[in-house]
């Protein structure tokens, strides 16, 4: 296998289970305060930061590149609790952790790098009060971190093995229970349990013809626990088809459907790969195929207009990847 899934300069990646009911869970109405959106570009080797609320043409307020940062084939990205920015970098084999508010040639906090990381492809990022969690694409791997690692550091617990159900694993998510939400090249959700380390089989398994889930890769919640999905779609990057965006309660497994389903050419989805939302649930969405960033209100379904859309010369944007908002 090789990679990356999403670029013509790698070589595209191209379980049925018994349905549970689950019920979609509302997100309460709050007053949001405009929050800044973090945008990883793998063409240009940068993460891009955009003001509150930015949109059409907007130029980024700033932007981290340069050598001193490290950055080279960015992927995901994530923002934990206090704003520091994580980083899967797979042409440095590492993960970079930038502190909040950096900007420009600026060096990392600390770089997880090394042969005892046991990363080979670092995909996917995502973490919590106590672990740094990322996806391999090249050992079919979840690898877990300390928080606060830095340097050659190895795992604390990896997840791999015939019995885990990973393959080509992309986005990864952690719901407020712990459980860890891994995307995979098989159309596949696969959900492991807290502090699950080895051969350990999913708890739940999200599949089947009813999921609408094609190329499966950003996973993000909303404030009540709904999973939400960006599906690359189908075909020859960059001209593929059923680009959506697919929304699940709660606890869904197996051949469920997905309660909402963004997707028509009014979305302007086109290979849409990162996802982010903010507390009042406005869904944030990284569009590769233009090159964009496009925003739909939170409860969007079917082929609805976007409320935001940042597209242009002036963006920066080439190869748009991974999104984060604090």
């Amino acid at each position: 296998m090789t990679y990356n899934r999403k670029f013509a300069t790698f070589t595209t990646f191209l379980i049925a289970t018994a349905c549970a009911a689950a019920t979609p869970t509302r997100v309460v109405a709050q007053t949001c305060t405009p929050r800044p959106l973090y945008v990883s570009d793998f063409f240009y080797h940068d993460v891009l930061i955009y003001a509150a609320s930015s949109t059409g043409d907007a130029t980024p307020v700033a932007t981290i590149r340069g050598g001193k940062t490290g950055l080279s084939h960015p992927s995901f990205i994530t923002l934990d609790a206090s704003g520091n920015l994580y980083v899967a970098d797979e042409g440095a084999t590492s993960i970079e952790v930038f502190a909040p508010g950096s900007s420009g040639n600026t060096p990392p906090t600390s770089v997880i790098q090394g042969k005892n990381t046991g990363l080979g492809v670092p995909f996917g990022v995502a973490v919590d009060s106590a672990n740094i969690y990322v996806t391999d694409v090249r050992a079919n791997s979840v690898l877990v971190y300390p928080s606060g690692s830095d340097g050659n550091v190895a795992p604390s617990a990896t997840i791999a093995g015939s019995n885990t159900g990973l393959s080509g694993p992309s986005g990864i998510a952690i719901d407020s229970s712990g459980d860890i939400y891994v995307a995979n090249d098989t159309n596949t959700i696969t959900v492991y349990p807290p502090g699950a380390n080895g051969n350990t089989a999913p708890t739940r398994i999200i599949s089947g013809s009813r999921t609408g889930l094609i190329d499966p890769d950003g996973l993000a919640f909303d404030a009540a626990g709904n999973l939400y999905v960006a599906n690359g779609g189908s075909g020859q990057f960059p001209k593929r088809v059923g680009s959506s965006v697919t929304v699940y309660a709660p606890l869904a497994t197996g051949n469920t459907s997905p309660f909402a389903t963004i997707s028509g050419d009014l979305t302007g989805l086109d290979n849409p790969n990162g996802i982010a939302l903010d507390p009042c649930g406005t869904i944030y969405v990284s569009s590769i195929g233009n090159n964009s960033i496009i925003e739909f209100a939170s409860g969007s379904n079917g082929n609805v207009l976007p409320i935001r859309f940042i597209s242009g010369v002036d963006t920066g944007l080439k190869n748009p990847f991974g999104i984060a908002i604090h």
